[in-house]
């Protein structure tokens, strides 16, 4: 991608005052974050804090790269004074809920993600990060909601039409979620020829199950008991294939949408 080329020590044009060159600088290591170039847009974003350490978007920004590369500890350090001391930044309590989010601690993100809206209604990554958190904790319908109330208000984030892709298919609406891939593969400038190409055959595998009026057909007891180990909180079901007398073990996702075992 092109660049142009920035003056970070502040020797810009006498028309250009710090405040312009910071911004303008932030506005670019955004474009390299979207574009993966996460190494990059962190070395730009020290940069600026270099100098100007009083530079509370730069030292967020960065915050935010660090969570994509997840270190966590340095983000955290970052962005939670911002947000203690500032706390009319609807920005620096996004990132901090997407750190708080990446770290696990799903309710404790959501709170974030709330005083991030209630501060701005369009903060999109405060969307992002509750449709994720709502992911997660499988209220998909909920997910969609909120994970297309963020691709409104930044239609050309990567992130989020990835994101809303994955849930659009788990909630079997493929269509939308081939469009969505569709979209991602139109805006993302990753340069991974290999997962593009994983994406453009996923696209088309969805759009031929959108095409279909049913996948499953239940039939049969409506429920059944299987025996299973539980190991390392994983269930193993021991099963014998093909009447072959050495039984395999096979591990239930108990996070899919749908287990089938054959008869």
């Amino acid at each position: 991608m092109n660049i142009e080329p920035v003056n970070i020590r502040g020797d810009s044009e006498p028309q250009t005052t710090g405040a312009d060159e910071t911004r303008k600088i932030i506005k670019q290591a955004g474009k390299l974050t979207r574009a993966g170039l996460l190494g990059d847009a962190e070395a730009m974003l020290r940069r600026v804090i270099e100098n100007d350490k009083r530079s509370s978007a730069a030292k967020v920004e960065l915050a935010f790269v660090l969570t994509k590369q997840r270190k966590l500890v340095e983000a955290y350090n970052l962005v939670y004074p911002i947000a203690e001391v500032e706390p009319g930044k609807s920005r620096a309590y996004a990132v901090l809920g997407v750190v708080l989010l990446t770290a696990g601690r799903f309710d404790d993100a959501r709170v974030i993600f709330y005083n991030s809206l209630r501060l701005n209604r369009r903060e999109d990554l405060a969307w992002a990060g509750i449709g994720l958190v709502d992911f997660y904790e499988n209220r998909i319908t909920q997910s969609l909601v909120n994970l297309e109330e963020a691709v409104f208000h930044k239609g050309d984030e990567p992130d989020y039409l990835f994101a809303l892709a994955q849930v659009s298919s788990r909630a079997e609406r493929y269509r939308d979620a081939a469009d969505a891939y569709y979209r991602f593969l139109s805006v993302s400038k990753d340069t991974d020829k290999d997962r593009r190409e994983r994406i453009k055959g996923l696209i088309s595998f969805l759009r031929f199950l959108g095409q279909k009026e049913g996948l499953y057909y239940s039939i049969g007891n409506e429920s059944s008991r299987v025996n299973f180990e539980l190991v390392g909180n994983r269930p193993i079901i021991t099963l014998r294939i093909n009447r072959r007398s050495e039984p395999l073990k096979f591990v239930l996702d108990t996070g899919s949408g749908i287990t089938v075992i054959s008869d």
